[in-house]
């Protein structure tokens, strides 16, 4: 009943109820191992980075998040044993992130649930339409991310 009015509705209205919905199923997936869905992305990050120092501001500028949403999501993932921070050999001042052996265990699991959740938003459409939705996407997230490169 209530799905009709999407019909006419915004499409920023339909992004943030795509993105909601996105959010509570990886959420209800990742709950089982201890881990949210925005602490999985932050770790993906890491694990993704992980050949090259990084530090609690590349994350707060990568996914342009406040300092203190950031560190709540570090110290979770720190006391949880997927990361290790320790002190950058050249700024004490400056932490650098290591993942530990925990939070690789957590690679594959987040990758099949990032690739499950790309099959359900996008089930049902071609491989043009998958591409040219990709496209789209990337425009408005140009338009709404100033500095994206």
């Amino acid at each position: 009943m209530y799905r009709k009015d999407f019909r006419n509705a915004p499409v920023t209205v339909l992004m943030d109820f795509a993105s909601h919905q996105l959010n509570v199923r990886q959420n209800n997936m990742l709950v089982k191992y201890g881990i949210t869905g925005k602490q999985a992305k932050v770790l993906f990050f890491i694990i993704r980075h992980r050949d090259m120092p990084i530090n609690q501001k590349d994350i707060e500028n990568f996914f342009m998040i406040r300092s203190s949403s950031i560190t709540s999501i570090m110290g979770y993932l720190e006391e949880s044993g997927f990361i290790r921070r320790y002190a950058d050999t050249h700024d004490g001042r400056a932490k650098r992130i290591e993942v530990t052996n925990r939070g690789l265990d957590l690679h594959n699991i987040i990758v099949e649930i990032r690739d499950e959740h790309e099959r359900i938003a996008t089930g049902g459409l071609t491989a043009e339409e998958r591409t040219l939705l990709r496209e789209l996407m990337l425009k408005v997230v140009e338009n709404i991310s100033p500095g994206i490169e």
